[in-house]
């Protein structure tokens, strides 16, 4: 039997829409230059509607102003790129005052943790009722999750970059994302392990989960980046993700028994 694997000694330099519509999307995206040292993918503007004075509307002033700031720091990001976002103008963006987001971060380094954070807690949301949703069948538990990192990396690009991208150093990173991103690695690792010894041969925990997350993540930048649709331009994004895990388990397949 494989060892375990201890997902507390697993540094990870990181880490919804409609998987089918990303391709047709693209060709209005514009590219966005980051003044950070990471390449960003291009972004769909969602810009907030604004007053008649022309400003964000005030729309957070209540108790968890924290999680309002993480939400209107993601749009930002999402919207204009890292270079947009600071503490002001999320502020701003939040409707309260320039001085409240310091109750709370005490840095822009601080504020991109928490976004991250909150993109692994996404990621790990969306893996919560794969097994109640495909009781007894590792396959489509496996696909379910594979569907789910693909979309939530498709649908906020640049949080992406900034969960994988290495933009933040794993090394010291707070403990709201370190906990963010074990407790999200340890759900796909649980996914993923129901298969073993049924859909693919027994292999250490480590391999099988480097051997599909490789795939997945993979495929994940080709489609990012417009490489996809450059190889192939009538591809349906959902079901070239299928052919390419199905052979990804072909090869991961256990070994039929011997003939009697």
């Amino acid at each position: 039997m494989p060892r375990p694997l201890d997902v507390t000694t697993v540094n990870i330099n990181v880490t919804v829409v409609n998987i089918k519509s990303h391709s047709a999307r693209r060709r209005s995206r514009r590219r966005t230059t980051a003044k950070d040292s990471v390449q960003y993918y291009p972004v769909v503007s969602k810009r907030a509607p604004r007053s008649s004075e022309g400003q964000p509307p005030a729309q957070y002033h209540h108790g968890d102003l924290r999680a309002a700031l993480v939400k209107s720091a993601t749009e930002i990001l999402e919207e204009s790129g890292p270079g947009a976002l600071s503490l002001r103008s999320v502020a701003r963006a939040a409707g309260v005052s320039h001085a409240a987001p310091y109750r709370h971060f005490k840095d822009r380094h601080e504020l991109l943790e928490a976004v991250a954070a909150a993109g692994f807690r996404a990621l790990e949301t969306g893996l919560d009722d794969i097994a109640d949703r495909f009781p007894d069948d590792p396959r489509r538990q496996l696909h379910a999750a594979c569907r789910v990192y693909v979309r939530e990396n498709l649908g906020h690009p640049h949080r992406a970059n900034l969960m994988f991208g290495g933009f933040l150093d794993a090394g010291r990173r707070s403990e709201e994302l370190d906990t963010a991103v074990n407790e999200s690695f340890a759900k796909l690792v649980a996914t993923l392990r129901r298969g073993e010894g049924r859909l693919y041969r027994s292999m250490p925990a480590r391999q099988l989960v480097l051997t599909l997350w490789s795939a997945t993540h993979g495929f994940t930048l080709l489609a990012l980046s417009g490489q996809l649709e450059a190889f192939d331009p009538n591809a349906d994004v959902e079901e070239r993700l299928t052919q390419v895990l199905e052979h990804i388990l072909a090869g991961l397949a256990r070994p039929p028994a011997p003939a009697s």
